[in-house]
């Protein structure tokens, strides 16, 4: 019996062995699958959806679980989901390890940029900079000087772009880094005039195949396309493109494609192509939903323009000149935004000097003070202690004073259902924003927007379940709208959003990106299926002036054929009522 006892326990413990010795296996296979994927991420981005498809997530360690978030988040921004790519960086930048964090910001900066954040990704790469010396890991800061290079180039900063480039140039030894550094030096010269040859691109493409990073050499070799084209060496730049175009459409990377199809369609257009021209053209439009690339959806308008009127469709190329002229408009707004940002941030710089200036002030006073203590008398000590006493006293009733002041202020100022400003606040903010814009000849522009019957949701369900739509509606149209956009509820269901420094095109397109966003949010916390839409007016300084009653009036009344309109869309106000521009 006893030895009967004994093989039993001997067999359990052979299967307890093999178990967690499996367990252990399959946690190492699994950091390493993930370590595989990170190597590959940018050189091989349809390996990596395909390894990401196969690991469970609940079933990793917290740091493997954090670095399975990164990569999936990698791979949507590589997929042209740049939206839902932020969304998770943002949340590993709150919650994740130091690495990993880091990286999260280092890409969100970037998205930032594809995006057109210009002012959050700013102040991201601004407070990054400050503490660059504090980062000890060598592949973070790489990870840091490649964020750098990347938003400057997108803001137009090619100096600086290019001075970062030579900088990761001069510490890594890694070969992917170099290609990156390289492919971003060339794009900052090329945009800047800087004088290159043909045999500058063939060298970097040649590192980029060592590398074997295969979107960063066709990278390079797009820009190449972008120098003959320069020259007008149209023939060379088509049978570039077209030699390496379907290996750009194997990486799948949008940008990059809709790149291609911009460079051909320009190529063959001043070739005198238009039938192939036309093609490349309308590429770009039709995927314009996956890349989201202004600058080659404008060029498709532009080359589209040119084509039906080399070939005689002249109503086709009003259109398309009307469309192009819009595109560009957008552009020129962005470029506006840009602008901004770069003088925010310039402003942002300033004060933060001065304030450290007067600290510097404040501890030589103190450093004064506390000589003259140590040579004082007793009695004068004891005058000090009182008044020191006196003067905690004093501090801390302010204090308390004033965050009294400030609870009562976020009270009279905001909301309270769903934490915009309220109206009379709201008028205030708006007025000032305008006389500022006016008075450094910036445009503005106003939209109204309101919820769709939404009386039916209120006596259908109650005002319980309209108060979550409500919120919700309210919390999808801010994540769509600029950092300095000022919302406001203006009563009811209906809302206000001021656009400093912004024109009408630029206006119609976050409208627009508002009413998709309140049509597509999630209400199901209302704890019912709830189909809300909203329609939208707009109006600008440009019909309306720099006056609030004026922009409002004009917002309103375009409000009002929207829904005459069937509900559901933006109308930008015009003086003449025939002319509204849906």
């Amino acid at each position: 019996m006893k030895e009967k006892a004994n093989l039993v326990l001997k067999k359990a413990l052979v299967v307890f062995f093999c178990f967690c010795t499996f367990a252990v296996c399959a946690q190492e296979n699994a950091t390493s699958v993930l370590n595989h994927a990170d190597k590959i991420r940018s050189s091989d981005p349809e390996r990596l959806r395909s390894i990401l498809k196969t690991i469970t997530p609940n079933t990793l360690s917290k740091s493997d679980r954090e670095l399975f978030e990164y990569l999936s988040a990698y791979s949507l921004s590589m997929s042209g989901k740049l939206t839902d790519a932020i969304l998770l960086f943002e949340k590993l930048e709150k919650n994740a390890d130091l690495n990993i964090r880091h990286r999260s910001i280092a890409s969100l900066i970037t998205m930032y940029a594809g995006v057109g954040k210009w002012t959050e990704g700013l102040e991201k790469l601004v407070n990054i900079k400050a503490n660059f010396e504090k980062v000890q890991s060598q592949e973070t800061r790489e990870n840091l000087l490649s964020t750098f290079i990347v938003f400057y180039n997108h803001l137009g900063e090619y100096k600086l772009a290019q001075s970062f480039a030579n900088d990761l140039l001069a510490i890594t030894q890694n070969q992917r880094n170099k290609c990156f550094a390289m492919a971003e030096s060339l794009y900052s010269k090329l945009q800047s005039g800087q004088s290159l040859t043909q045999s500058n691109f063939d060298s970097a493409i040649e590192d980029c195949k060592d590398a074997n990073e295969k979107i960063l050499e066709t990278g390079i070799i797009s820009f190449l396309a972008e120098y003959f084209i320069k020259n007008r060496q149209y023939s060379e730049a088509i049978e570039l493109l077209e030699n390496n175009i379907a290996d750009v459409e194997a990486t799948k990377y949008a940008p990059m494609l809709a790149a291609y199809y911009e460079l051909l369609a320009q190529s063959y257009l001043e070739y005198g192509d238009y039938e192939n021209a036309e093609y490349n053209a309308n590429i770009i439009l039709e995927t314009k939903d996956q890349h989201q690339y202004q600058q080659s959806i404008t060029t498709a308008f532009k080359v589209l323009a040119a084509t039906s009127e080399k070939q005689g469709s002249y109503e086709k190329a009003y259109y398309f000149y009307k469309e192009y002229t819009e595109a560009l408009n957008v552009q020129l707004d962005d470029k506006l935004a840009k602008n901004l940002a770069i003088q925010k941030a310039e402003f942002d710089a300033a004060e933060k000097n001065a304030q450290i200036a007067l600290l510097d002030k404040e501890n030589m006073l103190l450093k004064t003070q506390a000589l003259l203590d140590s040579e004082s008398a007793q009695n004068k000590r004891l005058a000090l202690a009182l008044l020191t006493m006196v003067l905690v006293m004093f501090v801390l009733w302010t204090y308390k004073n004033r965050r009294n002041y400030l609870r009562m202020q976020h009270y009279a100022q905001t909301d309270e259902l769903t934490g915009v400003a309220n109206r009379h606040y709201f008028t205030q903010q708006a007025n000032t924003a305008i006389k500022y814009c006016k008075r450094t000849d910036q445009p503005v522009s106003f939209i109204i927007f309101d919820l769709d019957y939404f009386k039916r949701i209120n006596d259908s369900f109650g005002h319980q379940v309209g108060d979550t739509a409500l919120k919700t509606a309210v919390n999808a149209a801010k994540l769509a709208c600029r950092k300095n956009d000022i919302v406001g509820r203006l009563g009811g269901e209906e809302f206000g959003i001021l656009l400093p420094g912004c024109a009408s095109h630029l206006a119609s397109f976050i409208a627009e990106k508002c009413r998709k966003a309140i049509e597509q949010a999630d209400y199901s916390s209302s704890g019912h299926e709830l189909e809300v839409t909203a329609s939208f007016g707009i109006a600008d300084s440009s019909n309306s002036e720099y006056n609030f009653e004026k922009l409002f009036a004009g917002a309103d009344f375009a409000l009002y054929q929207s829904k005459d309109m069937g509900r559901n869309r933006v109308v930008q106000y015009q003086k003449e009522p025939a002319s509204f521009h849906i």
